[in-house]
């Protein structure tokens, strides 16, 4: 018994690759193209009939086809998944460097104001610090 007429279209158009999402969608195509064959029939189209139109569509010169199509069909998806979660990503960008130029500010008025607190209760014990700085950049 042979198999089924699309398992072996299915296997003609996936054959020498490891490409599996292609394949599949370049398998839809396929069906894609011989539903539009088939609705121009007046009738059902029968097995032998599937069975010749699949031994003249499916050539390997239409198999590259097949996979090109499949590729600008991923492509396609990719752009429009990349461009709907662009702007989503850029907002949650933009509130995210805000935040980070606030809290580099209140990082560095945080910081300044312990170097000063700590500057004036050294000075109050009796510790010049500014006199440590003068000696150690040689200025005194």
């Amino acid at each position: 018994m042979s198999k089924p007429a699309h398992v072996e279209a299915f296997e003609f158009l996936s054959e020498g690759t490891q490409d599996e999402i292609r394949d599949y969608i370049a398998f839809g195509l396929f069906m894609r193209s011989e539903d539009g064959w088939a609705s121009g029939k007046a009738r059902l189209p029968t097995d032998a009939e599937y069975r010749k139109y699949h031994e003249h569509i499916l050539t390997p010169l239409e198999r590259g086809r097949y996979r090109d199509g499949a590729i600008k069909v991923l492509e396609g998806f990719a752009a429009s998944a990349i461009a709907k979660e662009r702007a989503d990503l850029l907002r949650y960008h933009k509130r995210f460097r805000w935040a980070g130029i606030v809290e580099g500010i209140l990082g560095a008025f945080c910081w300044t104001l312990l170097l000063l607190v700590l500057t004036i209760v050294a000075f109050r014990g009796g510790i010049d610090i500014l006199e440590y700085y003068k000696t150690a950049a040689g200025l005194h």
